[in-house]
């Protein structure tokens, strides 16, 4: 049995993961997963045409740039769209 830590992420490094994302976008959103910084749970992510969207909410402002700072070293350089709200807990 995995235990999680205080951020929902296991004792492994791994981040929680979040919503169904679309197998185009399974790279980046596997990358968002892997942060043990950030709690995907309430994000999807979406790559069409090499943009990516970020949607969905985190609980602080730090996530929510850790987040598209993870997405823009995954798009290298392609457009980058945070539409990620805060919602503090």
């Amino acid at each position: 049995m995995t235990q999680r830590n205080a951020r929902g992420g296991d004792d492994n490094g791994h981040g929680r993961g979040g919503q169904d994302p679309k197998r185009e976008s399974a790279a980046s959103y596997e990358r968002l997963t892997d942060d043990p910084y950030v709690d995907a749970s309430d994000v999807t992510v979406e790559v069409k045409d090499g943009a990516v969207t970020l949607a969905g909410s985190v609980t602080d402002r730090r996530m929510k740039h850790r987040i598209e700072d993870i997405a823009w070293d995954r798009a290298s350089g392609k457009d980058i769209r945070n539409e990620v709200r805060v919602t503090p807990a």
